[in-house]
């Protein structure tokens, strides 16, 4: 792999500078992929007890973290995986091996696959995405949060003023936290700068859920009391963590929110970005329209996070 950055031949184009950051700015021309990236939650697994490929990639991505991989590396190899399962699903890597292709011509479907969003792969990359996408890389066995958030659907959006929209097939935690890692260090990768930090925080930032309060709980309980559950729920799950990786999600859960920090600003985009594409799959197949599902729900969160967040729904094509 050439660098951590960039694992492609072919770099992606840089954006232009935005006049508010000296950082390229967040792309929004990659918001058709971003969607195609958000219905993996809804394509079938390749091995048995996982739900979808979204799943399967949160459970893939922390097996390779607790095995020190570098966060940058498992990112892009990440991106990749999720852009040649865009271009291939619902074929898989078992139905190619099924059907006789040998791994060489695997190896090159798979490049060509990922590099319908992506541009052309390196080479060495190439193959650690095969191993990834034909069900032999290495695993170290997933610790207990992981496999909890595997099996914790989310709530929906909440609101006291309104009901919850939750449609079949529920997402549950693992696979929003898998694109909201993917879609922040693809975006982070688009501009230029080290998709680790983004993709990190994405894929950990429901880890307390696995051990704190239901939300409407937390919220009726003072502030202080609540970040204290919160904080001793994120570290219950990262005890099993290797302290490198554990020291690493901490720091990034501290500051996710810091938009000077260009990895959380991709992950806040990510995160937002990722919310509202799930309410446009349940508009779309129950039939009400995206305004329905969004209005009277707190997309756009916290105040100092309010013009950042109105920015990315308008140039991602997300408003209503």
């Amino acid at each position: 792999m050439p660098s951590p950055v960039s694992p492609f031949r072919t770099a992606l184009p840089a954006a232009a500078p935005s006049p508010r950051h000296e950082r390229p700015p967040l792309d929004a021309a990659l918001a058709p992929t971003l969607s195609e990236i958000a219905e993996l939650k809804r394509r079938p697994a390749r091995l048995q007890g996982h739900r979808s490929m979204a799943d399967e990639g949160f459970r893939r991505a922390f097996a390779a973290l607790m095995a020190h991989e570098d966060a940058d590396e498992v990112a892009v190899r990440e991106v990749a995986a999720a852009a040649a399962q865009i271009a291939l699903a619902p074929v898989n890597g078992p139905q190619l091996i099924a059907a006789g292709l040998d791994p060489d011509d695997r190896r090159v479907l798979y490049a060509r696959a990922a590099a319908r969003s992506l541009g052309p792969l390196d080479d060495d990359f190439a193959a650690s995405l095969a191993d990834a996408l034909d069900g032999l890389a290495p695993e170290t066995p997933a610790f207990h949060a992981v496999d909890l958030l595997c099996s914790q659907p989310r709530g929906g959006a909440l609101s006291e003023k309104a009901a919850r929209i939750v449609r079949p097939p529920e997402e549950m935690q693992s696979e929003h936290a898998w694109c909201v890692a993917v879609i922040g260090a693809l975006l982070q990768i688009r501009r230029g700068l080290s998709p680790g930090n983004a993709f990190l925080t994405g894929l950990a930032h429901h880890l307390p859920d696995a051990y704190a309060l239901p939300g409407r709980t937390e919220d009726a309980m003072p502030a202080a009391e609540s970040q204290r559950a919160a904080t001793r729920a994120l570290a219950r799950a990262l005890d099993p963590c290797p302290a490198p990786l554990a020291t690493a999600i901490e720091s990034a859960m501290l500051r996710r929110h810091d938009l000077a920090d260009p990895g959380a600003e991709a992950f806040v985009a990510a995160d937002l970005i990722d919310r509202v594409l799930q309410q446009r799959h349940y508009a779309n197949a129950a039939g009400f329209s995206l305004s329905d599902a969004m209005d009277a729900r707190e997309f756009v969160t916290a105040p100092e996070l309010q013009d950042f967040q109105l920015d990315i729904l308008a140039r991602f094509r997300l408003t209503f």
